[in-house]
């Protein structure tokens, strides 16, 4: 009884913090359910085949188009779900994705997720500065699958004759020490 009367008088405070920063806490709601609008990015059938068996990658697109419960803890819960996803992506890359730019995407990514799960967090929830990273989160997606069409891109640029050669003595070249060359 005297636990249920506590739970009620922290809602009250909550709706009571939100209403004096000019938002209920069903507008609220409707806010972030207005700005959960993910969507899977476009690919090529080219880089849908290198990352049809990447389970981490479409797992995390799965969910995130899938809206959350209207409550602020179904929110909380889908963000920190959705971090925790994002935390697994680089180790589990499939080969020929583990470039340096395809991890400092998914780094922005895991950010903002960080930065939307910290005002989620908050209490009352910053509403105006929470809105914008469903935005970025998007955006970041997007990023990350050009960066995959651009990797199968290069891939598939034909080598040219003697092309390898000059890899080769650049590599040589590359890879000389100081010391290594004799001195006269």
């Amino acid at each position: 009884m005297i636990l249920s009367a506590l739970g009620s008088c922290q809602k009250d405070v909550i709706l009571e913090d939100n209403t004096e920063s000019g938002i209920t806490h069903d507008s609220l709601i409707q806010l972030l359910d207005a700005e959960w609008k993910f969507k899977a990015p476009e690919y090529s059938d080219d880089v849908f085949y290198a990352l049809n068996n990447w389970e981490e990658w479409r797992m995390m697109i799965n969910n995130l188009e899938k809206k959350p419960a209207k409550s602020i803890s179904a929110y909380q819960k889908k963000v920190s779900d959705l971090l925790n996803q994002i935390e697994s992506l680089p180790e589990t890359l499939p080969e020929g994705f583990q470039n340096q730019a395809i991890l400092s995407r998914i780094n922005l990514l895991k950010t903002h997720a960080q930065t939307l799960d910290m005002l989620l967090e908050l209490n009352p929830i910053p509403y105006k500065e929470t809105l914008p990273y469903f935005n970025l989160i998007q955006k970041d997606i997007r990023s990350i699958a050009n960066q995959f069409q651009e990797v199968i891109t290069k891939k598939n640029i034909p080598i040219e004759s003697g092309e390898e050669q000059v890899r080769i003595s650049v590599d040589t070249v590359r890879r000389a020490q100081i010391n290594a060359i004799p001195t006269e």
